[in-house]
């Protein structure tokens, strides 16, 4: 919320902002800074910013806070496919 408020985007909710250019762009720009200070099979190549947060209310996190990976990729596997096209 204060990325939005400091750039006058008002209190805009996470699934308004996560599809904006700005927000992209300024993630983007913190895995750069990440990513120099890595090695480029360390390195972060591609990302997606999903509309919500993982959470327990949609069942992709179990009460001790581990990602259920079989659900979020049964869920988002158009995502991660798309890593590994060309185009992408």
């Amino acid at each position: 919320k204060a990325f939005a408020r400091d750039r006058g985007l008002g209190e805009a909710s996470y699934a308004a902002l996560s599809p904006r250019l700005e927000v992209y762009t300024e993630v983007q720009r913190l895995i750069d800074n990440v990513n120099g200070q890595l090695a480029s099979y360390e390195s972060i190549k591609k990302f997606k910013i999903l509309e919500h947060d993982l959470s327990q209310e949609t069942g992709e996190i179990t009460p001790s806070l581990k990602v259920k990976r079989k659900l979020v990729y049964e869920r988002y596997h158009l995502i991660f496919d798309a890593f590994y096209d060309e185009s992408y």
